[in-house]
């Protein structure tokens, strides 16, 4: 050890390359983050000692792709100083100045670290957007760190002077001048690029890629909390604090603030199993569809649909957004102001995911959507979430000619038509999610059978045209399904993401998007009452027939409306009611509508309530990692229904 420390302390004496400086401070920059990887692992050893030796060496080993691209950042000025060419670059004032302005982030990520693994303690996940949460409270920091933790906190600081000892070291080296300096710089600058991206995709690596194919414990093993935290507060949106007091709001849904996990449900399937296909159609509005009323014939297809099916005529989407309409149907957490979505936070928080319910039943779960399967890293969410096989556009063979037209968020009809004949192949029983694209804007011109409107990128015209062209698209899978040997013990799930628009202040314009069930065993029928994308999640659990626990404030599509849709519209709150609607900034009522006669105010007092309840208990339970139990883990249910 000695021979080796005393060859290393020559090798610096004589003088190191910019390259070779570089590469040590980069060392010496991971060597906390690989020690803070090593030390939870020992720390919560009962975590992942069921991981496997091979599993627990991946997920050190996998935890450097997100080390670097949390380290590289904050060195890409020092090491981009280091190799610029001339004397002056290394000279040694040079060399000092640019290494110790690299040093400065670097130590002070160190107590991030530390603190993350205290988080983790508490909550078993790293932090995401806790540094948002603390920004008023940072004065209780100090006392938390020297009076309640003293011996992490010495232990700590000497970690960040140990480190400053040896990147002192590796600045006094001298310099020596590179061969081919710009070539070595411009190979540099893009080396330190691709390992801030973490990725030679269209995506640069997300907190999700770390559970992509991996269960939540190693995709723990992999991450950072820096990484972690920085992603949360990136893409943290801020909202007013709730006034409502936590202990009411769980008394106010009838839940018990002191179980483990208070939304988690359980019931008793009353349904044989059933392949379920869920088919989220992007931005179809109600407002142009035959079967709610508009007379233009625009979507003769889906119509006929409906006349034969469950079709629910006061739905309502959860957000804006397809992400948050992904997350809301298929994890049922709802997406509310303050909180981070899926891809961008949510996955640190235990929730339940449904096709790994239906995977660990026996069933086969693929995903097929119409644009890039990346896009909204809906590849590493589907993943995360348990899915089988994943397929975008790049996947699906094109089946018509489209005069040479690139659709950017790809083409329906062959999309539908390529999902036809992976389910023909798949082994029974399957979960299939299918996500449309055509109807997103920039609008394609799907061909002059469809044109109904002057074709417009952005316009209505354009959207009309994809519009007439999908419900095609939807009575040509249709057509085909009828025909497989699957389709009759197979349940559909079609609606909307959003609408079309969102121009409108009235919540249920803004909000009321389509939906029906149809297939195995559905009679037609029309339900009046409200639900939203909200009970989508119960619905799925009864038809897959599963029996495990699972974490809802919804209820089922097939049992009592809940009375009311939850909706989030940018930062703010709102909740529709039969008889009226409520927009909130979380502190304070924006607007009110009340849209029947003989409503009082107390009413519309406690419509506003059930809605503070739902953003507090949610936020509590998201934030605590109390939403539900890690997947496989005998946790009891709390036996109470849905709100």
């Amino acid at each position: 050890m000695s021979d080796r420390s005393g060859t290393m302390a020559v090798a610096l004496q004589k003088g190191i390359t910019p390259t070779s400086r570089s590469l040590v401070l980069l060392g010496l920059a991971l060597l906390p983050y690989i020690l803070a990887r090593l030390m939870m692992m020992v720390l919560f050893w009962q975590d992942f000692r069921h991981l496997g030796p091979l599993r627990l060496l991946f997920g050190l080993l996998h935890g450097v792709r997100f080390d670097l691209a949390t380290v590289l950042p904050l060195l890409g000025a020092t090491i981009f100083f280091l190799h610029l060419p001339g004397r002056w670059a290394g000279s040694r004032r040079w060399i000092r100045w640019w290494g110790w302005f690299g040093f400065l982030p670097v130590a002070m990520t160190i107590p991030l670290l530390a603190g993350d693994l205290f988080y983790y303690d508490e909550v078993r996940r790293h932090m995401v957007r806790e540094l948002v949460l603390l920004q008023h409270d940072l004065w209780f920091l100090p006392r938390m760190a020297f009076v309640h933790h003293p011996g992490a906190t010495i232990g700590m600081f000497a970690c960040i002077a140990l480190l400053g000892w040896l990147w002192r070291r590796a600045l006094a080296a001298p310099a020596v001048p590179c061969r081919r300096p710009w070539l070595m710089l411009g190979l540099v600058v893009c080396l330190a690029f691709l390992g801030i991206r973490g990725s030679i995709g269209r995506k640069p690596i997300n907190p999700l890629d770390a559970y992509r194919g991996h269960s939540f414990e190693l995709g723990n093993l992999s991450l950072n909390g820096v990484f972690t935290a920085a992603h949360g507060f990136i893409h943290s949106s801020r909202s007013q604090s709730n006034p409502l007091s936590l202990n009411a709001a769980f008394k106010e849904l009838g839940l018990d603030a002191q179980a483990p996990f208070p939304v988690l449900q359980s019931r008793t399937p009353v349904r044989d199993r059933k392949n379920v296909v869920l088919i989220v159609l992007e931005s179809w509005d109600t407002s142009y569809l035959g079967c709610y009323g508009d007379p233009r014939g625009l979507t003769p297809h889906f119509d006929q649909l409906a006349q034969k099916s469950r079709l629910y005529t006061n739905f309502y989407a959860s957000t804006q957004r397809t992400i948050g309409a992904v997350q809301v149907l298929l994890t049922g957490v709802p997406a509310l102001p303050g909180l981070p979505e899926l891809s961008r936070g949510l996955e640190h928080t235990q929730t339940t995911r449904v096709a790994r319910l239906a995977k660990a039943r026996g069933y086969h779960t693929i995903f097929i959507q119409a644009p890039y399967k990346s896009s909204y890293y809906l590849d590493a969410v589907m993943a995360f979430l348990g899915f089988d096989d994943i397929y975008g556009k790049g996947e699906i063979p094109l089946l018509r000619d489209y005069a040479g037209q690139d659709a950017k968020w790809g083409w329906d009809y062959d999309a539908l038509q390529f999902a036809v004949d992976r389910l023909n192949a798949l082994p029974e029983p399957f979960f299939a999610v299918i996500i449309t694209g055509t109807n997103h804007s920039p609008y394609v011109d799907p061909g002059g059978e469809f044109r109904v409107a002057a074709p417009q990128p952005h316009g209505e015209g354009g959207y009309l045209n994809t519009l007439v062209y999908t419900d095609w698209a939807i009575g040509e899978f249709f057509e085909r399904a009828r025909k497989s040997k699957w389709y009759q013990k197979t349940v559909f799930l079609i609606g909307a993401d959003h609408v079309h628009r969102v121009g409108s202040t009235d919540l249920k314009k803004a909000f009321h998007i389509p939906f029906l069930i149809h297939g195995a065993g559905m009679e037609p029928l029309r339900v009046d009452p409200i639900y939203s994308q909200l009970d989508v999640l119960p619905t799925l659990v009864e038809f897959l027939g599963l029996t495990d626990p699972f974490a809802s404030i919804g209820t089922s599509l097939m049992g009592p409306s809940p009375g009311f849709a939850v909706v989030k519209q940018g930062d703010r709150l709102g909740i529709i009611a039969e008889w009226g609607q409520i927009t909130h900034t979380g502190r304070d009522r924006i607007d009110a509508k009340i849209t029947a006669d003989g409503v009082t105010e107390q009413q519309l007092a406690g419509l506003e309530r059930r809605l503070l309840a739902i953003h507090k208990v949610t936020t509590e339970l998201v934030e605590s990692n109390r939403w539900a139990p890690v997947e496989g883990a005998q946790a009891r249910s709390s036996g109470v229904k849905a709100p």
